[in-house]
């Protein structure tokens, strides 16, 4: 929401907040309903990133979730298998191939 890196300084941090107060406060723009919602947006963004402790606290779940992002190669092999297992039952072999990995 306010274009900061992880890695900015808190006064880096507030003037981008400031920034996007001014662009989006809904005094300033009343024909633009998005204005308010954006102008909410930068303020909760601004409480989390002003806090060391909730900065660090976001910090970490961004770090979690970025370690969490799938290997492009994994979701190659799933689409692939996924076009498969589509072959198999539009040529009606699905049923054997379940019943085989099933042990039957």
């Amino acid at each position: 929401m306010l274009g900061v890196s992880p890695d900015d300084t808190l006064d880096t941090i507030r003037k981008a907040y400031r920034q996007a107060a001014k662009a989006w406060h809904p005094d300033l723009h009343p024909d633009a309903p998005e204005a308010e919602e954006r102008f909410k947006e930068a303020a909760a963004a601004w409480e989390v990133l002003s806090d060391p402790a909730r900065r660090a606290g976001y910090d970490e779940a961004a770090g979690r979730q970025a370690r969490g992002q799938v290997d492009p190669a994994y979701v190659e092999l799933v689409a692939t298998s996924v076009e498969r297992a589509q072959d198999w039952l539009d040529r009606g072999v699905l049923p054997q191939v379940a019943a085989r990995w099933r042990g039957h």
